[in-house]
């Protein structure tokens, strides 16, 4: 019964992720019937589908008792947000890259329905999902840099706490802690949390990767 029902969370997941991307590719279901919230859901339901599906419900516990230890972690969270977040709409100027995000951001901020999985600007080979994620906070600061930076600096701080759990399950909790203040305040990734354009993405989800692959 159990394999069944992890059987039917598969199909459920694969139903939901091959719906979402026939609403881009426009085969049956058009991205403009469907909103964009909508195609994010559709997204996630079915990635969290098939993660039950394939996994079940029986996750590992992590060794990890509060204490000393989040303490220190909670300290490199807040020092690394701190980094990425002063004086976001004004330290880094040049608009380059940023431009490119920057206008579709703003379609969709003025209700543009987008086929989420398909690129959203010929110079570019993304999809519409981080100027999505992007749109969502985009109105809610008065200087439109920030609306615009601040998904990517919160990108940066979940890897942060990322690098601490894989370099924990490989280590310990020592060189979990070091790994994470050493991310904290590298420049290279510093940096690309505070602008605007999905290049910080790409390194949380190979460190998740590699952190739920061990």
């Amino acid at each position: 019964m159990a394999l069944r029902l992890r059987w039917l969370w598969l199909v459920l997941g694969a139903g939901l992720l091959l719906a979402f991307a026939d609403i881009s590719g426009g085969l049956i279901l058009s991205h403009e019937s469907v909103s964009n919230h909508a195609q994010f859901g559709l997204l996630t339901g079915g990635i969290v589908a098939l993660i039950v599906g394939g996994a079940g419900w029986h996750w590992r516990r992590l060794n990890w008792k509060p204490g000393l230890e989040t303490l220190a972690l909670a300290g490199i969270v807040v020092l690394a947000l701190a980094v990425r977040l002063i004086y976001l709409e004004s330290a880094f100027r040049y608009f380059i890259d940023e431009m490119n995000f920057a206008r579709f951001v703003r379609m969709l901020d003025n209700g543009h329905s987008a086929p989420m999985a398909a690129p959203f600007s010929s110079l570019t080979a993304f999809t519409w999902l981080y100027p999505y994620w992007q749109s969502l906070t985009f109105p809610l600061f008065d200087s439109p840099l920030v609306g615009l930076r601040v998904v990517s600096a919160v990108v940066g701080v979940l890897r942060v706490i990322a690098i601490y759990g894989l370099a924990r399950e490989l280590f310990d909790w020592r060189a979990g802690l070091v790994a994470a203040a050493l991310l904290a305040v590298y420049p290279p990734p510093v940096h690309f949390s505070r602008i605007g354009i999905n290049n910080i993405a790409e390194p949380l989800m190979g460190t998740l990767a590699l952190f739920w692959l061990v």
